[in-house]
């Protein structure tokens, strides 16, 4: 029965975004690009063998998957995502939620093939696995499409109200619950699977100063209080560190979140050193999500004017003092840690 409802999420998505059976035959188009090796490969940071390089570049297919801490600005994704197609740049498009659930489920009873440290009957060994193969098959028809299109993995066009499948926004950590620290996801074990089924995946990492995440998580959002989600968010930020220690910086990008949805363009183009301490180049966000100078433009005026919308809807203007200097200092201290590892 448990095999049964894993199998469930088997689903892959066809040209019109309809979810159809994993076993379907990949449709036979271009080949992923193979980038020129630079003169050096990224030097992995650590022994141990664990470390994960990226090989599978592709101009025209691709996904993205987005990492920030809880309170760093995940739902500013979909209008950044409206606002680039209106451009008509080139197709982006929001896995099926089917799909999502492959890699996090069950909102608060989490399962998935991120490994959450869960109870032996919410997630095995046999679930994790299965789960990892099933979105490895997803990720080599994501490698294969033509059209080749721009496939976002998490922060799509859901909320958590409508949210059938417990997905959420798959932040650093994801949902509540008592044991809401062990809600990671993992995108080191992403850039694993996306090289095994060579798949171009590209990861943007959402960035915020602390005092801004204890902002949005305690005073706007009510998660908790300061000093305990400053410890949980402490311990996430560690974990997407040592995670983004692990791969390749090729794989990803870091934000300002703040600027980003400020509507400054020069965001876009900012680069971090993380490239050029592995001996490998640095990337932005316009590289990433392979936009003109235009859409830029386009896309940061109509992200900070959605999001402003969004702001005054919410009414999440008022700016509260963080009370609690114990709080803040922990928390900065860990950012920082997760900046160092940006090159930022």
């Amino acid at each position: 029965m448990r095999l049964t409802i894993l199998l469930a999420f088997a689903v892959t998505f066809g040209d019109h975004g309809v979810a159809s059976p994993i076993a379907r035959p990949a449709p036979q188009g271009q080949d992923i690009e193979t980038a020129e090796s630079p003169a050096q490969d990224a030097a992995p940071p650590v022994r141990g063998g664990h470390y994960i390089t990226k090989t599978a570049f592709s101009a025209t297919n691709r996904a993205i998957f987005v990492a920030g801490l809880e309170g760093s600005g995940h739902h500013s994704i979909e209008p950044l995502l409206k606002a680039i197609e209106l451009s008509g740049s080139h197709h982006l498009e929001v896995v099926p939620e089917a799909v999502q659930a492959v890699l996090f489920r069950q909102g608060q009873g989490a399962a998935g093939a991120f490994l959450m440290g869960q109870p032996e009957e919410r997630q095995n060994t046999t679930q994790i696995l299965v789960d990892r193969e099933i979105m490895k098959d997803n990720f080599r028809y994501m490698s294969k499409r033509v059209p080749g299109k721009f496939t976002l993995l998490n922060s799509g066009r859901h909320t958590e109200r409508l949210d059938a499948f417990g997905v959420g926004r798959m932040s650093y950590p994801n949902f509540g619950g008592w044991d809401k620290p062990l809600h990671i996801p993992d995108v080191r074990l992403l850039a694993r699977l996306a090289e095994e089924a060579g798949l171009d995946l590209r990861i943007i990492v959402l960035m915020r100063q602390a005092n801004e995440l204890l902002q949005s998580t305690v005073h706007h959002r009510r998660f908790g209080p300061e000093q305990r989600q400053a410890t949980i968010l402490g311990l996430s930020a560690s974990a997407l560190a040592a995670q983004l220690w692990m791969i390749d910086p090729r794989f990803f990008v870091c934000v300002n979140s703040s600027t980003l949805v400020a509507g400054d363009p020069t965001t876009w183009t900012t680069s971090s050193s993380q490239g050029s301490r592995r001996g490998v180049a640095n990337t932005n966000l316009q590289e990433l999500l392979a936009v003109d100078d235009t859409t830029v433009k386009t896309a940061s005026a109509t992200l900070a004017a959605e999001m402003h919308a969004y702001t005054q809807q919410k009414g999440l203007t008022n700016i509260e003092p963080v009370l609690s200097a114990v709080a803040h200092e922990h928390l900065a201290a860990m950012v920082d840690v997760l900046m160092d590892v940006c090159g930022i």
